[in-house]
């Protein structure tokens, strides 16, 4: 049947797996959100003078990494009803990165945050260079991105700056506005429900970091037969950096791309409407 479509119609399709999306969102985004989105996005862009200025254009947002790896396919005897690998860890540590990369295609170095009340001397050794360590015990928000890493991770870049965030993130207090204003950022905050088509960072590369960390820490864990401890994830997540390349250009660039937050052809609808 898909062939004599693809015959007839003579038009290119392929096989592609569904993905889970949650009701809500299917039902809240709609194609008025869309436009309500890109409309605001256009007068937030010809307001800052940023039409042309993508460095200055950034998304951010928060992301786990679990000690938990991923069980594969193995050939057993056919008599075995169980098959058992080892774990990096319980599975249950989970440590949270915040990530800002922007519309030409560059990423800043990342705040990690570990769960806790002190901030251990091997937890930020090995990582990154420029990489911001911390721990906290509560909710992370806007005043943590702000303060402790995405102002400093700036100072060299022009402003004015646009900083794409979602709801969740921007529980934003009166002096948080206050910091933002101070250093010239304009803080833009998605839609309810529509992270999963309008914001860069969840719409392609956060999908793909996810594959490449859990094939990152399986070859940690089967290299050095020790399960994943805090002092170990500086030196595994820069390797999402260096050797996978999980924020290179093409990758984050797409990511706006796919979004439709800054490319060429968005800009050129966007100036002529």
């Amino acid at each position: 049947m898909v062939t004599s479509i693809c015959q007839s119609a003579r038009v290119k399709i392929k096989w592609k797996k569904e993905e889970k999306l949650e009701r809500i969102r299917s039902e809240k985004f709609t194609e008025e959100t869309r436009r309500g989105w890109f409309s605001l996005l256009k007068l937030t862009l010809e307001k800052l003078d940023l039409m042309d200025k993508p460095c200055q254009i950034f998304n951010a947002d928060e992301t786990g990494f679990s000690d938990k790896t991923s069980g594969k396919y193995v050939i057993v005897n056919s008599s075995t009803r169980h098959t058992f690998e080892k774990n990096g860890g319980s599975g249950k540590n989970y440590t949270t990165a915040l990530v800002a990369i922007n519309a030409a295609g560059q990423v800043l170095p990342p705040f990690i945050v570990y769960s806790g009340k002190n901030l251990i001397d091997n937890w930020y050794k090995g990582g990154l260079d420029g990489t911001h360590y911390g721990v906290t015990e509560k909710f992370m928000d806007i005043r943590v991105l702000v303060s402790e890493m995405f102002i400093s991770a700036t100072s060299e870049i022009n402003r004015p700056l646009l900083l794409i965030v979602d709801g969740y993130t921007a529980h934003a207090t009166i002096n948080v506005i206050q910091l933002l204003r101070e250093n010239q950022i304009t803080c833009l905050i998605l839609p309810p429900h529509s992270t999963h088509a309008l914001q860069p960072l969840d719409v392609v590369l956060f999908n793909n970091l996810k594959t490449d960390w859990c094939h990152i820490i399986e070859n940690y864990v089967k290299a050095a037969n020790k399960s994943i401890k805090k002092a170990h994830i500086p030196e595994l997540i820069k390797k999402l950096f260096i050797d996978k390349q999980s924020f290179s250009t093409t990758r984050i660039l797409s990511s706006f791309s796919r979004s439709g937050e800054f490319t060429q052809d968005v800009i050129l609808t966007l100036k002529a409407a």
